[in-house]
Order: structure tokens, then sequence, then C-alpha cells
């Protein structure tokens, strides 16, 4: 069972499990991001499929990009999006 606490705005009491205070809406609990793991692991996989398609690439010419590295930069923008979103979002 959770603890009760003083709400640092209202001074009322308070659940320690609340996100915020029922009576003035104060955060209690600051949320965790969970998406940074996710973004990092993304920019990652992203940069790891771009390096070996441009490795195994056998393109005659020498200019074409393979198709492989389309879909890496995509994994590799989405992994900073992703990223991005949480470090900017306000934490409650």
């Amino acid at each position: 069972m959770a603890d009760l606490i003083e709400c640092p705005a209202c001074k009322k009491t308070v659940s320690s499990a609340a996100d915020s205070c029922p009576h003035c809406g104060q955060p209690i609990r600051k949320r965790k991001c969970r998406s940074v793991k996710g973004g990092f692991i993304s920019i990652i996989a992203g940069l790891l499929l771009c390096i070996i398609m441009f490795m195994v690439s056998e393109s005659p010419d020498g200019v074409s990009v393979p198709p492989g590295v389309y879909l890496g930069v995509i994994f590799l923008i989405a992994g900073i999006v992703s990223a991005c979103i949480c470090f900017t979002s306000p934490s409650r």
C-alpha cells in the first residue's frame, strides 16, 4: 500500500503512488520516458544497415544506391525522432 505524502503545492495529503495531486493537479511523480532505448537501438540499426548495404553493394557504375540503404536511413531518422521526442517532452 502506498504511503501518504504532502503535496508540495497545496500541502494536502496525497498518495505517494499518485501521478498528480487530485486537489490541485501538481505533478507528484515524474513520468519515465521509455522510447529512448528504442530510439538508440533504431539509430544503431540504421547505421549498421547503411554500412552493410554499402559494403555488399556491387553496382556496375559505382554510383547507384542499394535499396537497403533507404531502409537504413528510415531507421536512422525514426531513431533520431524517437530520442528527440523523449528528451523534449515535458515530464510530469
